[in-house]
């Protein structure tokens, strides 16, 4: 991890022809390339299909609220689109997972990594079919979002003093834990959903 303030970062004034140039990707590629020159940058995107990104969320969803999910104008071509996706989904992976691996991870996923690969030198090397068999093969209330057990397991299995380092201690993670303990989280998430508030 760089501790560094990346407001206060200058960039040259070049144009990118990008189809989506994101200025904070920019800034970071420009601290570790003056941290770590000639060095690869090691992209990890394998959690995005190891964790449930969407839970916990109503068990019947619309097509509507797949528009919703995904951040789609929802019209009569899109629902005609997501109604055809819908009909040939696999019975045997979860819906939300579905959702976030065929639609919403590609899109942010690979605009982040045409960005990325602009900038710096990028490999992945955890495009590994057996450790992506094994991550999505858990139970998924293994799989949380905020609070990851095979990720603890693992960082356990490297050293256990690992575990002892908070992961993500943002506001937003604490304020999750504390109504994930007070059983109220699911109830919290519901209404955020009903009122279209809830942000992904």
């Amino acid at each position: 991890m760089i501790n560094y303030n990346l407001a206060s970062i200058k960039l040259d004034d070049k144009i990118t022809e990008l189809w989506k140039d994101d200025e904070k990707i920019r800034k970071i590629s420009t601290v570790m390339n003056n941290y770590y020159p000639d060095n690869y940058l090691i992209n990890g995107n394998v959690s995005e299909v190891a964790r449930n990104f969407y839970d916990p969320l109503p068990g019947k969803i619309s097509i509507d609220d797949i528009c919703y999910f995904i951040g789609v104008r929802c019209g009569n071509y899109e629902k005609e689109a997501l109604s055809q996706w819908f009909s040939e989904t696999d019975d045997k992976v979860d819906l939300l997972d579905s959702i976030y691996w065929e639609h919403k991870m590609p899109n942010w996923a690979g605009s982040s990594k045409s960005i990325s690969n602009i900038y710096n030198i990028v490999i992945s090397p955890f495009n590994n079919r057996y450790l992506l068999n094994l991550l999505i093969a858990t139970n998924r209330r293994d799989r949380d979002k905020y609070f990851h057990t095979i990720y603890k397991l693992l960082l356990e299995i490297i050293d256990e003093k690992l575990t002892s380092i908070p992961i993500n201690p943002t506001r937003k993670n604490l304020k999750i834990r504390v109504l994930k303990n007070l059983h109220i989280y699911p109830a919290y998430r519901y209404v955020y959903f009903k009122w279209r508030k809830l942000k992904f």
